[in-house]
């Protein structure tokens, strides 16, 4: 096991540090063809503590808005601490593992297509980018669940759920989600919905943190979907992050 968790960042924050790097590197070359060592080696300072700095405050941003976001949904859940929990397309478990920490005599269930690191060779490259670059995998989930001491209180299943939901009917007291429904195909879509309504308990919750639209995506549609099920739902604005909401669903006892 690793000594130190890691639940990644964003694909745009590597993008941003290699497209950094490469302008580090072009600024340098450029400053040597003016024949300049003195003036490009304090160009090259500057640029690398300013790039340094700027990439170490994303991260920390980062880090501090996940955080908030994880306490609006737990907050939204007010849970009592005995629940049946099911986290879609888990990753590297931020969101399992957080839960999980409140849930005393209860279980999380976090579940992913991948369980292990594949060649970034393979067929789909974004996907093979974010297990590689920043672990997105159940391996790392359950060494951050070990690390984190909460291996007791959930368990991580591997499977495709754009396929099947591999739980019987209403298992869950509440289902989360975390940028997972947006990547669902637009022709699967009201079938993983179908499957969520499936396996929610009568009186559960849903709490989606998504992008409002992105692409041929739309929130409102999910929102649709469960109020024609007889859901009460909201869609909660998060101010600091403008195209992002969380979703909040509860299932009647009909």
């Amino acid at each position: 096991m690793t000594k130190d968790k890691m639940y990644g960042f964003p694909i745009s924050s590597v993008f941003f540090q290699i497209f950094g790097f490469i302008f580090l590197l072009l600024i340098l070359f450029l400053t040597f063809i003016l024949d300049s060592l003195i003036g490009s080696s304090i160009v090259f300072f500057f640029i690398l503590i300013f790039w340094y700095i700027f990439v170490f405050h994303f991260k920390q941003r980062f880090s501090t808005l996940r955080n908030k976001i994880l306490q609006s949904m737990i907050s939204l859940a007010d849970l009592n601490g005995s629940e049946k929990i099911l986290d879609l397309g888990t990753g590297a478990g931020y969101v399992a593992i957080g839960f999980s920490k409140v849930v005393n005599s209860g279980l999380v269930v976090g579940v992913d297509k991948f369980d292990q690191t594949t060649s970034i060779l393979g067929s789909n490259f974004f996907e093979e980018l974010k297990i590689n670059f920043f672990g997105n995998s159940l391996n790392q989930a359950k060494k951050n669940a070990y690390i984190e001491k909460q291996s007791n209180q959930i368990m991580f299943v591997k499977s495709d759920l754009k396929h099947f939901f591999p739980f019987s009917d209403e298992s869950f007291h509440v289902i989360l989600s975390s940028q997972f429904l947006y990547c669902i195909p637009t022709k699967k879509r009201d079938r993983v919905l179908a499957e969520i309504n499936r396996v929610l308990k009568p009186e559960g919750k849903l709490i989606f943190f998504e992008s409002k639209k992105y692409v041929n995506w739309d929130i409102a549609h999910v929102e649709q979907y469960f109020n024609k099920l007889n859901y009460e739902t909201k869609i909660h604005s998060i101010y600091y992050m403008n195209n992002k909401c969380i979703f909040y669903g509860y299932k009647k006892n009909s």
